[in-house]
């Protein structure tokens, strides 16, 4: 069975590189099923992040922007 992915790619500036800290993009990334699959560190101390997730999954998670979304919307009686 051969599964399919959605890739990207993720930047960290030098300063973050160096000081080792959390990246709240990436861990948003991770909440929606992103993992981490390479680093790369470029010559300006930039590091580069490859992030893959599974494309067939059966109930996908929602992105960035449908939680924005789904957030904004007032909650109310059922």
């Amino acid at each position: 069975m051969r599964a399919r992915f959605d890739f990207t790619f993720h930047t960290l500036t030098p300063d973050a590189a160096a000081r080792a800290e959390g990246d709240a993009t990436l861990d948003l990334l991770g909440a929606q099923g992103w993992e981490i699959r390479a680093l790369a560190p470029l010559r300006d101390g930039t590091v580069l992040v490859a992030l893959q997730r599974p494309r067939d999954e059966e109930m996908p998670l929602p992105d960035a922007p449908a939680i924005s979304a789904a957030l904004a919307d007032p909650l109310g009686p059922p």
